[in-house]
């Protein structure tokens, strides 16, 4: 190798390195390409635009969907149950306007076909047909699957049953919880009474 800082070999051309200090900044090359600048910054504000745009069309569309979705009707304390949901069982005279259920399940829109635990038995309204069995008249209470959900069933000491429906997720285990627990007070008030 020689002192001239180019490297030599028999076997291929001799390569020159040119060594080119800038003393000027105007002749970098960046400078010299037309519009990258301006360009770049474009394509940035269009693409937040876009992304702002495509944020509202799903948001609203979500809103809309959202409103048009069946609500469930998950069981309620009877202390947030709205007054309307009630008047059905109010006009079939099966509970007094003044009394509070314990839990309350509307299966329909608008109170009218819906279960409600009292504090004395149970209450079913089915549009123009009441129900309200005591507590002391049921021996059990269970559940069974069925192709919408889960039915609860009350069954009286006839063998008689009032079942009240539950969607996936409606709080079907609560409420059959509450209502054993309601059939045992009942029947062990009863026993006590009867010693």
């Amino acid at each position: 190798m020689s002192n001239d800082d180019t490297p030599s070999g028999s076997s291929g051309p001799e390569i020159k390195k040119l060594l080119k200090h800038h003393e000027d900044l105007s002749e970098h090359p960046v400078y010299g390409a037309p519009g990258c600048g301006l360009a770049s910054y474009s394509c940035l504000l269009l693409l937040f635009f876009l992304v702002g745009v495509a944020g509202l069309i799903i948001s609203s569309m979500a809103l809309i969907q959202g409103q048009l979705v069946t609500k469930s009707y998950y069981v309620k304390p009877g202390h947030q149950v709205q007054p309307r949901r009630l008047k059905a069982m109010w006009e079939a005279k099966v509970i007094k306007m003044e009394e509070i259920p314990i839990l309350y399940h509307d299966e329909s829109n608008n109170g009218s076909i819906a279960c409600a635990l009292m504090e004395n038995g149970i209450v079913r309204v089915d549009d123009d047909q009441a129900w309200k069995i005591e507590y002391d008249q049921l021996i059990d209470a269970l559940s069974e699957k069925d192709g919408y959900g889960t039915i609860v069933r009350a069954i009286t000491k006839d063998q008689e049953q009032l079942p009240c429906h539950f969607e996936q997720s409606e709080g079907q285990g609560i409420f059959l919880a509450e209502l054993k627990a309601q059939i045992k007070r009942a029947s062990s008030e009863t026993t006590d009474s009867g010693d």
